[in-house]
């Protein structure tokens, strides 16, 4: 199951979520066309029910990112 989160900065949610030992991959080379809002892909079908309030808490902190 994928979900797509959107996030201020792909490059800084990127980061943020790999410091915290989340792998995602970064949206923009799923789109096809030129315009996109920044997002990340999240396969979250290997999320352990007891890891999901973790898993969440950072993808929600990683969406508001900002690399400025």
């Amino acid at each position: 199951i994928n979900l797509w989160v959107p996030v201020v900065d792909e490059r800084a949610a990127l980061v943020e979520l790999a410091a915290a030992g989340i792998v995602v991959a970064a949206g923009a080379p799923f789109v096809a066309g030129e315009s996109h809002a920044p997002h990340v892909r999240v396969t979250a079908g290997l999320i352990a029910p007891d890891d999901a309030q973790g898993a969440a808490a950072a993808l929600a902190a990683a969406a508001r990112a900002s690399g400025r």
